[in-house]
């Protein structure tokens, strides 16, 4: 009776040791570049699928988003020709549109989402952390620049 309660652990053991590494390999597999993922040009960051445009009017509103478009592949190395600024700045310098873009990024160790906003401004979270990037001058990509000082 021993032998088989032993045996019966050792096999649970082995069960649940075995469905660990093929769910962390599967994690490990979802962070790898694809081919289809477009590098946005910091940290190794890399947008997977696509953005979905997201509007949240107000009444009174008459912001005009209907021109606004973006696909992914203009958001290839977009982050190099903004600059990184803490959160007091980024309120500060820039305006609010009710229009943004959402999506996912990844790189070999983190998940992030990113909010690219019509008004110049582009967040990037997760959990632990929270960046934000500002463009100061007209874009064909945005609506109105921010407004910073420097």
């Amino acid at each position: 009776m021993k032998k088989i309660s032993f045996l019966i652990l050792a096999v649970f053991v082995m069960v649940t040791c075995m469905s660990n590494v093929k769910s962390n390999s599967t994690r490990e597999k979802t962070l790898e570049k694809n081919i289809q993922d477009i590098p946005i040009g910091y940290n190794n960051l890399f947008l997977r699928g696509e953005i979905v445009k997201k509007e949240n009017f107000e009444d009174g509103d008459n912001s005009d988003c209907s021109d606004w478009i973006l696909d992914r592949e203009q958001l290839k190395n977009i982050l190099q020709s903004m600059e990184k600024v803490d959160a007091t700045e980024w309120y500060a310098a820039c305006q609010n549109y009710p229009c943004w873009y959402e999506g996912v990024l990844l790189n070999k160790t983190s998940e992030y989402e990113i909010i690219i906003n019509a008004a110049s401004y582009i967040i990037i979270s997760n959990e632990k952390e929270t960046l934000h990037f500002v463009l100061d001058k007209k874009s064909k990509l945005f609506l109105i620049p921010c407004y910073t000082e420097g």
